[in-house]
């Protein structure tokens, strides 16, 4: 066996490959501590900003959200006369809200292969799909009853939705209220 020899590596004279290579690595190791030392500032100032943030916001965040609620509840309980007194758009000083009714829809199920075959074994039931086997929406929105109990087996169902929307001088719209009513005609 031989002896692994613990000097160092014999120090040849300094050339000018040595010599750059020694100016690259103290420059790499400036700019890895000024990195570093930035990352550090950024990470407390982020702390502090993240903080200030906090406490200029307070509890305003929930008591928006609690607010929209009750507005919400009190538009859904007095529509009537709100609808009647200011139309469908009802504009005020302080923003706008919006009933919307949409017509009926359809939503179907994420996976409709299986809704498709049934469709096909059903009598007539091509007249409801497009050529490529794709649910055709707008005539299964007004299907019949038997092909319709098939829809919902597979998870479809069709209704109305209604929302209701906020409109502020000092925020984009936000949506306070949205509501699925089923179809009285299923």
């Amino acid at each position: 066996m031989s002896k692994v020899s613990e000097k160092p590596a014999k120090v040849r004279g300094r050339t000018t490959l040595s010599q750059r290579l020694d100016k690259k690595l103290e420059k790499r190791e400036k700019l890895a501590a000024k990195i570093a030392r930035a990352n550090a500032r950024y990470t407390e100032r982020d702390a502090k900003n993240k903080a200030r943030r906090e406490k200029d916001l307070g509890r305003a965040p929930q008591k928006l959200v609690v607010l929209d609620a009750e507005l919400a509840a009190d538009l859904r309980r007095h529509r009537y006369w709100f609808v009647r007194l200011y139309s469908k758009t009802i504009t005020r000083a302080s923003g706008v809200i919006k009933y919307v009714t949409r017509p009926r829809e359809l939503e179907l199920p994420e996976n409709a292969e299986a809704l498709i075959q049934d469709i096909l074994d059903y009598r007539g039931g091509e007249q409801y799909l497009i050529k490529t086997y794709t649910l055709d929406r707008k005539k299964i929105l007004n299907a019949p009853p038997g092909l319709w109990a098939i829809v919902q087996r597979h998870g479809g169902w069709r209704g109305r939705h209604r929302t209701i929307s906020v409109t502020s001088p000092s925020a984009k719209v936000k949506q306070i209220s949205y509501e699925r009513f089923n179809d009285r005609q299923s």
